[in-house]
């Protein structure tokens, strides 16, 4: 479902795989693993503002929801 969404960020589907689910200390978010790592380093952003500069962030802010 994600990947409808993310699409418009990469011209053709994302080469990777969600390896596990880990719960976070927030009980409405999850923490997806993939690989390969999307970045070569983590990100975190609390508001889409904040994720404006990095399209693969605006692109899941922009997920309904």
């Amino acid at each position: 479902m994600c990947d409808r969404w993310l699409k418009g960020w990469y011209d053709r589907r994302m080469s990777f795989t969600v390896t596990a689910f880990e719960p976070t200390p927030n009980p409405n978010a999850i923490k997806c693993v993939v690989s390969p790592a999307p970045t070569e380093e983590p990100r975190s952003y609390f508001r889409a503002e904040q994720a404006a500069g990095d399209p693969l962030a605006a692109a899941l802010f922009a997920i309904p929801g």
